[in-house]
């Protein structure tokens, strides 16, 4: 497990009045997860909001060598 500062294109679902984040994908620079951004935000509902912000990750590599956010730290 590694700490990064790494930039998240996050997924956040209106339930009611409250907003909750539902997952988070990690994201190469901020100018991928703005144009992913914008296509998911074409596609997607109106109780759905989609951010790209830097935060700081426990990172762990899968198998096939790909970096995960396995949690967002505070």
């Amino acid at each position: 497990m590694v700490i990064e500062t790494v930039v998240l294109l996050s997924l956040w679902i209106f339930d009611g009045g409250d907003r909750k984040i539902e997952g988070w994908y990690h994201q190469n620079n901020v100018s991928s997860c703005l144009e992913s951004k914008r296509t998911a935000e074409r596609n997607s509902g109106e109780q759905l909001q989609y951010t790209c912000t830097l935060e700081q990750c426990e990172m762990t590599i899968d198998q096939t060598g790909v970096k995960h956010c396995n949690k967002i730290l505070d």
